[in-house]
């Protein structure tokens, strides 16, 4: 609507419609106590709305458009106590919602919740001085976000991230779906401190897994903050003026996944012709990118003068020590522009491009890329994404005429089951990976039934892979590939065709299994505050810790059935006692191994602590 200086328009009328709402009721899982502060969300892919829980327990969430809601319920808006996130009708497991069909001005009543206990983390924070810290940022991360799945808010609030803050030394972090956390920590206003990963670890790949349980409060999750490590340097264009509009990071590449912990931003600071500073960097080896964030005809630049992640050169840091002279030169970039089409009508795909099917990927630097084509929104996937390869850009002259044709693609279905007496498992990751032909992957997630459907594939030979990186919540499943392979290499192809949907591509997967005991010191007392660390035999596999409660128990889950050393020892808030591994031994060599199989926690391992 054209709007004239010095002129009023009119006639602008809208017409609301009425719209819908959900309410209910949220109290205790043991009795019919009321909850008050209960985070209440309703999502529809599209919309997303919240109430919290009044001191009755119920809630009301109003103005809602048409469409299918899933309802999820969470602590953390006012309530005391600590509370497992669930969704409904009473399901731990994100994906086995129920969505409710709302209508213009219809209401959904008794959308209850029968809260369960959660789990909760708390820990100290100081520094080398053992000085105790403020406002340093605690992030309690799932394995399966950081493996990279996405999810709609809804399925965050089931478990997958909670964060908190120190205060005066010490944090805690409440509210918590049982089972498997990393942890880590960063600096949040505390001066030039280091992020670090529980335990002790400079970087993601080192870390540990925080076991945690319904109802129990895991104590001793602690960090001693390190001093950061710093880089600093100059931006220049490339006849040698300093730019004053850019971002530049460091990017740790032992981190997979792109968080606050994992990737630095420094600013160029007012009259500093160009000059940035990054602070808090642990001590290790980074990458450095320069960005034109404020806009500019220029291309992204790696250290030194590289024009990708992987050829950059190293920067070293040292904790406490500025790393000085990491400069950077931002050269102009050059687009890469065609036209893209549908193989079925011949006409130009407005829905991946611009209205004519052009489109233009601006300041790119030099180097060869691959380009990958897909309709973002299509019915029923009737045209294969694909990928093409081999794309060169050079310095100093657009490439132009890279033209994609999108053919009829085709489609794999199936079911996945999990358990010894199988049961549909919802919430699974479907991954298709090409094999042969132009397809790129494609991932698919069942649904309440266990089923899915994978469109939009190419025509091809596929690997196909299912893991619960998917499930918020839910056990942790063994990750297989089609069919029953434990390896993607290994996996039997799913050949995919034009038109057609190939069915019957499912699996069943392996449950985890736990591992449980108590502690114990002089006299046999009960022992809390043990850090008890379950190791599998494995190269390369990711230790797990759990913490001794008060009354001397401990319990491990998520655990992929094998083989697995025990380890006891001070830490978590014990103090004064030696470690050892299960059974008695004083060094990992000589454990006993401790064998975990599937849906089965294996008891008595335990442990009598001495000084």
């Amino acid at each position: 609507m054209p709007v004239t200086a010095g002129k009023k328009t009119g006639g602008i009328n809208v017409f609301l419609r009425p719209g819908g709402e959900i309410s209910g009721t949220a109290r205790t899982a043991a009795g019919s106590a009321p909850l008050r502060g209960i985070c209440v969300l309703a999502d529809s892919g599209r919309t997303e709305l919240e109430g919290t829980t009044r001191k009755n327990g119920s809630y009301a969430i109003r103005h809602l458009p048409p469409g299918r809601y899933a309802v999820s319920f969470a602590g953390g808006c006012g309530s005391g106590g600590s509370y497992a996130p669930q969704a409904y009708p009473d399901e731990a497991n994100s994906a086995a919602a129920t969505r409710l069909t709302i209508g213009l001005g219809q209401t959904r009543t008794g959308i209850d919740a029968r809260m369960r206990p959660g789990a909760t983390v708390t820990g100290r924070v100081t520094n080398r001085a053992a000085t105790k810290l403020s406002n340093v940022c605690v992030e309690l991360l799932s394995p399966q976000i950081l493996s990279g799945a996405s999810a709609p808010i809804s399925l965050f609030l089931l478990g997958g991230f909670a964060d908190a803050y120190s205060r005066h030394g010490t944090y805690t972090a409440r509210n918590l779906a049982p089972g498997p956390y990393y942890v880590g920590f960063s600096n949040c206003g505390s001066g030039n401190l280091a992020d670090q990963w529980y335990s002790a670890q400079p970087d993601f790949a080192t870390a540990s897994l925080v076991s945690t349980a319904a109802g129990t409060v895991t104590t001793g999750i602690s960090a001693v903050m390190q001093p950061g490590g710093t880089i600093t340097g100059l931006v220049t264009n490339k006849a040698g003026r300093p730019l004053p509009h850019f971002c530049a990071a460091a990017v740790n590449l032992r981190d997979p996944f792109p968080g606050d912990l994992l990737i630095a931003i420094g600013f160029p600071a007012p009259n500093q012709h160009g000059r940035y500073r990054i602070g808090g960097l642990a001590a290790g080896t980074w990458r450095v990118v320069f960005i034109p964030c404020y806009g500019g005809p220029y291309a992204n630049s790696w250290y030194k003068g590289k024009t990708s992640l992987g050829t950059a050169t190293p920067v070293h840091v040292t904790s406490g020590h500025v790393t000085s002279g990491i400069n950077g030169v931002l050269t102009r970039g050059e687009p890469i522009s065609g036209r893209v089409t549908s193989g079925l009508t011949g006409r130009p795909l407005s829905r991946l491009t611009g209205k004519n099917g052009r489109y233009v990927i601006p300041e790119l630097p030099r180097g060869t890329y691959n380009l990958q084509f897909s309709v973002c929104e299509q019915t029923g996937g009737a045209l294969g994404a694909i990928q093409r390869p081999g794309v060169r850009v050079r310095a100093g002259s657009p490439t132009t005429g890279i033209n994609a044709t999108l053919r009829r693609g085709g489609s794999i279905a199936g079911s996945v089951m999990a358990g010894t007496v199988p049961t549909p498992e919802p919430g699974i990751c479907v991954d298709a990976t090409p094999k042969t032909g132009p397809g790129i992957s494609g991932v698919a997630v069942t649904g309440r039934s266990g089923t899915y459907l994978l469109s939009g594939l190419a025509p091809g030979k596929y690997t196909v892979g299912f893991t619960a990186d998917c499930s918020f919540g839910t056990s942790l499943l063994v990750p297989q590939w089609y069919q029953g392979s434990a390896t993607r290499a290994g996996a039997t192809p799913v050949a995919v065709t034009a038109g057609a949907t190939h069915t019957g591509i499912g699996a069943t997967l392996t449950v985890d299994g736990a591992i449980s005991g108590t502690v114990t010191g002089a006299a046999d007392a009960p022992l809390a505050g043990v850090c008890v660390t379950v190791r599998q035999a494995a190269a390369g596999a990711i230790p797990v810790v759990a913490v001794s409660t008060s009354t001397g128990t401990y319990s491990v889950s998520g655990l992929t059935p094998g083989s697995y050393t025990v380890k006891f020892a001070a830490g978590c808030g014990a103090t004064g006692v030696a470690t050892q591994w299960w059974q008695d031994a004083s060094s990992p060599g000589a454990a006993t191994p401790v064998t975990v199989a599937a849906e089965t926690t294996t008891t008595g391992i335990n442990a009598a602590m001495t000084p």
